[in-house]
């Protein structure tokens, strides 16, 4: 079959039901962590919570992006475990806390910027616009500390509720589903980044995707 044959046949990916099904991805991941009540340490919940989040986003880049990225779950999973490492090797402790939970902001930072660093190592090999998602990963993590811990009053969409007044921050079920919201902004942009990379195309096959 020729290029222009194989291009005619290769399934066009969407953005809208790609990020919809991205999105609930990473707000079941996080709602299976924020209501879970199983006692585990650091390593345990970062490892459970990368779990469910990168099995369930393997799942959608096959099913929504029609492509296989090979070894997205095992580096998931390797950056949880180096986040944990390097958190606990810090010797973090109240002197460093200079600012509102600042010791929370860099567990936050390690936690959660570590993985996809990671995983930017199966990027990197296929598209050419791998960097994007370096860049993203780079960039989400820090954002995520400042809007969640630093200033220690909440994301985006909790400092929402704030304009409604104490009637919907006295709400747990707004509260609640409000955190979980910001404990997945980073993910969500970061599915926006990949279907850009994605969409941008590979270095060998920028329409077939084929695995390598």
């Amino acid at each position: 079959m020729s290029k222009a044959r194989k291009r005619e046949h290769q399934p066009n990916p969407k953005l809208f039901p790609f990020i919809l099904a991205w999105t609930l991805g990473c707000l079941l991941a996080s709602w299976v962590i924020s209501f879970s009540e199983i006692r585990m340490g650091l390593l345990g919940f970062n490892l459970l919570y990368f779990a469910i989040l990168s099995a369930l986003q393997y799942l959608v880049i096959y099913r929504f992006l029609h492509l296989e990225i090979r070894g997205w779950i095992p580096l998931s999973l390797a950056g949880a475990i180096a986040g944990s490492f390097i958190i606990e090797a810090i010797p973090l402790d109240a002197s460093f806390d200079v600012i509102p939970n600042f010791i929370a902001a860099v567990a936050y930072l390690l936690a959660f910027g570590t993985p996809p660093i990671f995983v930017w190592l199966a990027l990197r090999r296929r598209f050419l616009y791998h960097r994007l998602w370096l860049m993203a990963a780079i960039v989400m993590g820090p954002f995520g500390m400042i809007a969640l811990h630093i200033e220690g009053c909440g994301g985006i969409f909790v400092r929402i509720l704030d304009i409604f007044g104490p009637i919907s921050r006295d709400s747990l079920y707004l509260l609640s589903t409000a955190y979980v919201a910001d404990f997945a902004l980073p993910s969500i942009v970061l599915g926006l980044i990949l279907y850009v990379v994605v969409k941008r195309g590979g270095k060998t096959d920028a329409l077939n995707h084929a695995v390598e």
